[in-house]
């Protein structure tokens, strides 16, 4: 029999859509390749060869391919217990996960204009309403889906890090967000590979 390869994760040398997979695995314990792909022509080489029309992030395991995003993350927490027990609980993170994609698809990341013009319309009018709504779902204290870490407290942990890489603090009136933020962040799983992580600008 074959032995099994490591999973690898396919993606630019930056954080992006690829992260929250990264932490997952990381979380998970598990020892994977990270292949971090430079822009311009060896990405296109790259994109051709795997055959990647709707680009990255991709996750290789055994030699297949696989791509989305959202659809890598899902498997990942449903593969390493990180995905609640019931039906209800997997409707609650995924809820929470697609309002963390919807927040992550409006920081202007690549802007070369108006950058801080557009990030002070993102945290003072788009941001505070969407929060908002997003932290009648946290509890008081204790991670979301009973208590125990998921994809949905990962998820959070990932979109503050995006956040404050823009702008430091712009989410700290979030008590209760930036309460998950900081217990995953703690997790020795976590912290040990934000600090071993390749330091980027995205």
């Amino acid at each position: 029999m074959a032995c099994s390869q490591k999973a690898k994760i396919i993606y630019f040398d930056g954080k992006g859509r690829a992260e929250t997979a990264r932490l997952l695995l990381a979380q998970a314990g598990v020892d994977f390749d990270d292949e971090r792909v430079p822009f311009g022509e060896v990405w296109q080489k790259k994109k051709a060869e795997l055959d990647l029309p709707y680009g990255m992030p991709a996750l290789e395991i055994n030699g297949e391919v696989f791509f989305q995003s959202l659809a890598i993350v899902n498997y990942l927490a449903r593969k390493y217990d990180l995905y609640g027990k019931t039906a209800e609980d997997q409707l609650k993170i995924d809820m929470i996960g697609q309002c963390i994609h919807d927040l992550a698809t409006k920081l202007p990341v690549f802007a070369k204009e108006d950058k801080e013009k557009k990030l002070d319309e993102l945290f003072e009018k788009t941001y505070p309403p969407l929060l908002k709504k997003l932290e009648t779902y946290i509890p008081d204290k204790g991670f979301i889906i009973n208590n125990k870490v998921s994809l949905a407290d990962i998820g959070i942990f990932r979109i503050f890090e995006g956040v404050n890489d823009m702008r430091s603090g712009s989410l700290d009136k979030y008590s209760k967000l930036k309460r998950v933020y900081d217990d995953v962040a703690k997790l020795p799983n976590i912290a040990a590979w934000v600090k071993k992580r390749p330091k980027t600008e995205f």
